[in-house]
């Protein structure tokens, strides 16, 4: 639908809203659409944007590359002659290790990867940023309209 029909329909319901922004080109214009929308809300209860050019690699360097390695190895073929086969080549880099892990589990499957991951972990793991973010929401979904 879109970043800007989604916000005024959201708006236009009374339904509070926040937008993760990307790192890259495309995260910023997603976050100039978003301020072109805020009608002087503040901006720092409606948009996040991250210190990396995307979601993945954000969590890649916030402690989830291991969950991503997991996932990057095709599901049912994990046998001593596969542990063995990988142990002799070079490890991929965080580029090829992510493309593959959203392959074979795509996006929506990732985020439950990494969800579970950090329900393990425990709510330490979970980056900073991400935490405010949560905190946000929460005092966001608590207005009243």
């Amino acid at each position: 639908a879109g970043l800007s029909p989604l916000i005024k329909f959201a708006d236009h319901l009374g339904i509070r809203w926040h937008v993760i922004c990307d790192g890259d080109d495309a995260g910023l214009k997603y976050k100039k659409r978003a301020q072109s929308l805020l009608r002087e809300r503040a901006e720092a209860r409606h948009i996040t944007v991250l210190s990396h050019r995307d979601i993945e690699h954000f969590l890649w360097d916030k402690g989830f590359a291991d969950t991503y390695r997991s996932a990057a190895a095709p599901r049912g073929v994990m046998n001593a002659y596969y542990i063995a086969a990988l142990a002799q080549q070079a490890e991929l880099s965080d580029e090829e290790t992510i493309n593959r892990a959203l392959r074979y589990h795509s996006k929506p499957g990732m985020a439950l990867e990494i969800a579970e991951s950090a329900e393990l972990m425990g709510i330490n793991a979970i980056p900073a940023e991400l935490q405010a973010m949560f905190q946000i929401l929460q005092s966001l979904s608590d207005e009243t309209t």
